[in-house]
């Protein structure tokens, strides 16, 4: 796979947004990846990168992507057999189909920041890096990533009831459209797909993230003490 800043967007160093379609296409072609192929990613367990390269591929329309649950972690435990040998693969034609409901422009969420849209946004960073902020998006609920995810078993999605707890603690509608954010995109990725499993139809990340609305200098609160 290509490298995680060669799949960003050049012209926004200060985020970790998804490189244009052109661009992302021949990095990815480039790697083996057609439009026949079918990806598994996985991860450590811990920062949900395979949830972030498989959003990308499906926000650009190859469905066939799926994360390892557990990741290399249960693999591991499990027995299961491992290589340090790196598979080359023949170059491949991937063709980019958008699928912008997946992803949040920044008006969208401008727009709930301002009190323009009834759209639930909410604030996923995990609690590791969420604590070194200070401040909110404007409009924005918390509902931790490292709760949706969970680190003790290998990053898998949460259970149902955990889930359905943390949806009913917040009184979050799942018919509703809902937008994730973090701090640069990655744990609302992980969110987006936490989110789906829980039921909720029109999910949507916003991948800017924190790291482009503060560079903006757009509208933001002083964090909620405590919450999810």
């Amino acid at each position: 796979m290509p490298r995680a800043h060669e799949l960003a967007d050049p012209q926004t160093p200060y985020a970790a947004r998804v490189a244009p379609a052109e661009r992302f296409a021949n990095l990815i072609g480039a790697k083996g990846i057609g439009d026949d192929s079918i990806v598994l990613a996985y991860d450590a367990g811990t920062i949900p990168f395979a949830a972030r390269i498989v959003w990308n591929l499906r926000y650009y329309g190859h469905m066939e992507a799926y994360i390892l649950a557990g990741g290399i972690r249960e693999w591991v435990d499990a027995g299961k057999p491992l290589t340090q040998a790196v598979p080359i693969f023949a170059p491949a034609v991937f063709t980019p189909d958008v699928q912008p409901r997946l992803r949040a422009t920044r008006d969208e969420v401008l727009a709930v920041a301002e009190g323009r849209s009834p759209v639930q946004l909410l604030e996923t960073q995990r609690e590791t890096t969420y604590a070194q902020r200070e401040r909110d998006i404007a409009g924005a609920i918390r509902l931790s990533g490292s709760q949706l995810l969970e680190d003790s078993n290998g990053g898998r999605i949460a259970d149902p009831e955990t889930l359905a707890r943390l949806v009913s603690e917040l009184r979050l509608d799942r018919g509703k459209r809902t937008i994730v954010s973090c701090g640069s995109g990655v744990s609302a990725a992980g969110s987006y797909f936490a989110l789906k499993a829980a039921g909720f139809a029109d999910v949507a990340v916003y991948d800017g993230s924190w790291l482009e609305w503060n560079h903006d200098d757009l509208p933001t609160v002083a964090k909620a003490s405590g919450g999810a």
